[in-house]
């Protein structure tokens, strides 16, 4: 008769898969703890500012780890803090050595990178602050040696950086702006008035006028070939004045005149 009852299975084998379980089971905590542990060191790295070591560790840490991993978010979390951290490191440096402008493109960078991170910003705005105080500064001097072409950048620079609280740099600006009209319109009154001197042979008065027009208007070509063309008449002059002298013998006096035409029309 054959024996229907069910079959038990050998008892040494289950002794056998019970220790594999076990060390299955412990193998995955032991690794559990290991990422933990990792993970702590990542942290203290970053915050001892060796973040060169905690970036490469954390990149080691994800490798290691499968997509469920629950630290994976904590990794993830800590690189954002690590790059953040860095790159701020890197703005202090440049702007402690007035490097501000190589600084403000990294914060910049890390605002992109990083948008909802409020230190960035505080960062953004102390730098800015910084180059808009450097550029009035610059305006301000540049003012007082009547250099307007330079006045009118820095002063714009100073409002660009700052916009937010740059009212006076935006009113001086406006101020220099009605400067630069007035001198325009002085220098053009300057130059009419040469050209009636020179018109009138009043050749010496002719120079001055065309000379001033400088001071307001630098760089005006017009009252240059006018001063020029003047001065060469007075030159003109000179020669002839030095070679009545010649004819009379006095030389001594004539090499005088030559010489200051020589200095009107080199």
């Amino acid at each position: 008769m054959t024996d229907r009852s069910p079959q038990r299975a050998p008892r040494t084998a289950v002794l056998t898969v019970v220790p594999l379980l076990g060390s299955l089971l412990l193998g995955a905590c032991a690794a559990t703890e290991g990422s933990e542990t990792s993970f702590s060191a990542a942290q203290r790295l970053c915050r001892e500012g060796q973040y060169e070591r905690a970036a490469a560790a954390s990149v080691a840490l994800l490798d290691g780890l499968s997509e469920q991993s629950e630290l994976r978010p904590q990794i993830e979390a800590l690189q954002a803090e690590i790059s953040v951290a860095s790159g701020l490191e890197a703005a202090r440096e440049l702007s402690l050595v007035n490097r501000d402008v190589e600084a403000l493109q990294i914060v910049r960078e890390l605002t992109e990178a990083h948008p909802t991170t409020p230190v960035i910003g505080e960062w953004d705005a102390r730098i800015r602050a910084k180059l808009s105080v450097r550029w009035f500064e610059i305006a301000r001097e540049a003012v007082a040696t009547e250099d307007f072409d330079l006045a009118r950048i820095a002063y714009a620079k100073s409002v660009e950086y700052q916009p937010e609280a740059s009212t006076i740099a935006a009113e001086l600006l406006s101020s220099l702006d009605r400067i630069e009209e007035y001198r325009a319109d002085v220098a053009e009154q300057l130059y009419y008035r040469g050209v009636r001197h020179f018109t009138d042979l009043e050749i010496a008065e002719a120079v001055n006028r065309f000379g001033a027009v400088r001071k307001y208007a630098p760089g005006n070509e017009a009252a240059e070939r006018r001063e020029t063309e003047a001065k060469r008449v007075m030159a003109q002059a000179r020669v002839d004045a030095a070679n009545a002298l010649v004819a009379e013998d006095l030389f001594a006096a004539a090499a005088k005149e030559y010489a200051r035409a020589a200095e009107l029309d080199p």
